[in-house]
């Protein structure tokens, strides 16, 4: 049988926990802009962990332009380019 690389009865998942409590926020936000995706149709693309925690493309009048968003805890910090 194939030999385990984690022992099942002393692994802890309490990193990847605390991990995820930090996350929670920058999900919610990036599911919040995806929503609004739907109803704003200058947004085209909505990425996470790419060039920055979130990152919004739009696209107005042939003109592209992102958003960089890095988020910290229960606040973002945005700036466009």
């Amino acid at each position: 049988p194939p030999v385990s690389l984690i022992e099942p009865e002393t692994a802890s998942d309490a990193g990847g926990v605390a991990g995820r409590r930090g996350q929670k926020f920058q999900d919610h936000l990036a599911a919040s802009l995806v929503i609004d995706m739907l109803i704003e149709p200058t947004i085209v693309q909505i990425e996470c962990e790419t060039a920055d925690d979130i990152t919004v493309r739009r696209m107005e009048d042939a003109v592209e332009s992102h958003e960089y968003i890095q988020v910290k805890s229960n606040r973002a910090i945005r700036w466009n380019t």
